[in-house]
């Protein structure tokens, strides 16, 4: 699958749906992704979560036409993927340095055929709050208003469907909360958001629905909702500390100095809870997320 096949967008379909069928990637003799399907809908934002090395950078790539698949199909309204279908920010910001803000941006929108690129631009710069930076050189900026840049290109052309890897790498909290803002809008135009990230709460705070990656597979496909509605429970105590009865918990695990317990309702939870506090423990109780399912 090319990233420019040289197609072009049918007539009149501008968002639609992306289907990934039973994809598998191989690299040398590691088999990254081992058949991996999800239908992503217009006016989603998807969190695709993972760790280290489990296959999500390789999903974008494969997405975007970078990387062919060794299996399965990638398709946006049943047909093939075209460059103009897609806008890419990367985990690495791939920023010419010596440019000034304007000439990466007028690059960028020249190579993808924008129209009213100038006018773009300036919208673009101003919703980030860099008007005054557009004649400033890139590598002078501060690693915030990079990244700021860095979604202006991945932006700028209006793609149905917006990638993004680690996006809040490098940014303060007034940045994030821009870079929120801007999904948001993104969802109500109906744009498909797939996103990357390490940090869970601004995630947890722009997505409808989480996709795990783990060996290779999706483990977890849930909304927000049901996660919301989910009975897991998470209880945490010291680890030095004896339950005089089978907690009957589903997992149990060491995290530093404290035992983690994972319960499947909320019954059996609160009652082994409760028998803690009565030995005098100190409990941490709440629901599982999303990140407790590595």
């Amino acid at each position: 699958m090319s990233a420019c096949s040289g197609r072009h967008r049918p007539a009149g379909v501008l968002l639609g749906m992306l289907e990934i069928n039973n994809v598998t990637k191989r690299f040398k003799n590691r088999e990254v992704l081992r058949g991996i399907s999800f239908t992503l809908q217009p006016g989603e934002v998807i969190s695709l979560i993972g760790g280290n090395g489990s296959g999500k950078t390789t999903t974008f790539r494969l997405i975007l036409g970078l990387l062919d698949p060794d299996g399965g199909s990638i398709r946006l309204n049943g047909r093939e993927l075209t460059c103009k279908d897609a806008g890419y920010l990367p985990e690495q910001r791939c920023l010419y340095q010596d440019c000034t803000v304007y000439q990466q941006l007028k690059l960028t929108a020249g190579i993808g055929t924008v129209r009213s690129a100038e006018e773009k631009i300036d919208h673009w710069l101003q919703e980030m709050g860099m008007t005054e930076l557009k004649r400033e050189t890139i590598g002078r900026l501060s690693k915030g208003n990079q990244q700021k840049i860095a979604l202006i290109n991945c932006l700028i052309k209006d793609a149905p469907i917006v990638i993004m890897d680690e996006p809040f790498t490098a940014l303060d909290g007034g940045n994030i909360r821009i870079f929120l803002k801007i999904i948001s809008r993104l969802r109500e135009q109906g744009k498909t958001v797939l996103v990357s990230s390490h940090i869970y709460q601004p995630v947890n705070e722009i997505c409808d629905r989480f996709l795990l990656l783990k060996e290779g597979k999706i483990s977890t496909d849930m909304t927000v909702s049901q996660l919301r509605e989910s009975e897991r429970r998470m209880v945490t105590v010291s680890s030095s500390y004896e339950p005089q009865r089978d907690p009957e918990a589903e997992d149990q695990r060491l995290e530093g100095e404290n035992t983690r317990y994972e319960f499947s309702d909320s019954l059996t939870a609160s009652q082994f809870a409760c028998h803690a506090i009565l030995d005098d423990q100190d409990v941490v109780y709440r629901h599982c997320r999303i990140e407790d399912c590595r």
